[in-house]
């Protein structure tokens, strides 16, 4: 699936909702069940700014 074919009405923003969830997904894969939030957040920071998707 590609970003140009994400085809969906509830959402607000179809296209960043996918590179979102995405990332998350590649977080969770690389690192792994049970670690702490903070370990999640600081590598799907990482990913986010690999991905040019910014965030604060």
């Amino acid at each position: 699936m590609t970003i140009s074919t994400v085809k969906r009405n509830d959402l607000v923003y179809p296209e960043l909702s996918f590179i979102i969830v995405g990332c998350a997904y590649t977080v969770f894969n690389e690192l792994g069940p049970g670690h702490t939030e903070k370990n999640y957040q600081k590598a799907l920071s990482v990913v986010f700014e690999e991905k040019k998707v910014k965030n604060k």
